[in-house]
């Protein structure tokens, strides 16, 4: 989900609004998605960086720390993440092409969205 924000980093206060929608995968990690991840971000230049806010939504393939069976779990979550032009910006980066990366802030956000032992229903006994 590489963005081009050229126009963007013209002028402090601006914005851009995107909905964006991409089927993604990434089992390296153990995270198998069900469905497309959905997301609605807005950009807004804020002088020395990009604040990204937005909302992110999927369906996300786990195995039950219990019993081990596979469920769907619907998630969504918020995002709000900083876009810096500095290689040593604790935050993420804008690439020398003026574009950012929205797939690699979506991964790691979804990565904490998800339950440390999760369970395909509360009460699972196995």
């Amino acid at each position: 989900m590489h963005i081009d924000v050229t126009e963007l980093l013209e002028k402090v206060g601006n914005t851009l609004e995107l909905r964006v929608s991409e089927r993604v995968s990434y089992p390296e990690e153990g995270l198998l998605l069900m469905e497309p991840v959905r997301a609605s971000v807005k950009l807004t230049n804020t002088g020395g960086s990009l604040l990204l806010q937005g909302s992110v939504d999927t369906m996300i393939d786990l195995e039950c720390s219990r019993c081990l069976t596979h469920f769907g779990v619907r998630t969504h979550y918020d995002l709000e993440e900083m876009f810096g032009v500095h290689e040593d910006d604790l935050v993420f980066p804008i690439e020398s092409d003026n574009t950012v990366d929205l797939g690699e802030a979506i991964r790691q956000n979804m990565l904490l969205s998800i339950p440390m032992k999760p369970l395909c229903k509360a009460d699972c006994k196995v």
